[in-house]
């Protein structure tokens, strides 16, 4: 029974002492702009898009890859050359598409930045409404 007791007062002691701490740990009353910065900057849904346009602006300059450059060897008894030997070929090749191929990827690479870029700034004014709406509704509801 003495036991139970001692727990008893060590619980009571540790709850006077950690009660007052949270008293104590109020937040500051924040501003609408500086909710909207925090909102913002937590946002894993924005922070996802704005990957997303890194991405895409990166894919921009892409559309002016080529395939690599390919070396081959080939051996053929069947043709035969001027001296009576067999052919030994060695060659080199890459292949390139017409340059308007290029150019149009580009394009298209271009319009999909801005879409993307159009959809980032999308979500973050969405962001920004809800924050604002929610905002003014606990200011009305005070």
């Amino acid at each position: 029974m003495k036991f139970f007791e001692v727990a008893l007062l060590f619980k009571k002691t540790i709850i006077a002492f950690i009660f007052p701490c949270f008293a104590l740990a109020q937040n500051p009353l924040l501003n609408l702009q500086d909710l909207i910065s925090i909102a913002l900057e937590n946002n894993l849904r924005l922070k996802k898009s704005q990957m997303e346009v890194a991405q895409s602006k990166t894919l921009v300059s892409s559309a002016f890859n080529f395939d690599k450059t390919q070396l081959y060897y080939a051996y053929d008894e069947n043709n035969l050359a001027s001296n009576n030997l067999p052919l030994r070929i060695f060659g080199v090749q890459q292949d390139f598409s017409f340059p308007t191929v290029y150019f149009s990827e580009k394009k298209v690479n271009i319009a999909r930045y801005d879409l993307v870029l159009s959809t980032h700034d999308i979500q973050k004014k969405e962001i920004e409404r809800q924050v604002t709406e929610t905002y003014f509704q606990y200011q009305i509801a005070q």
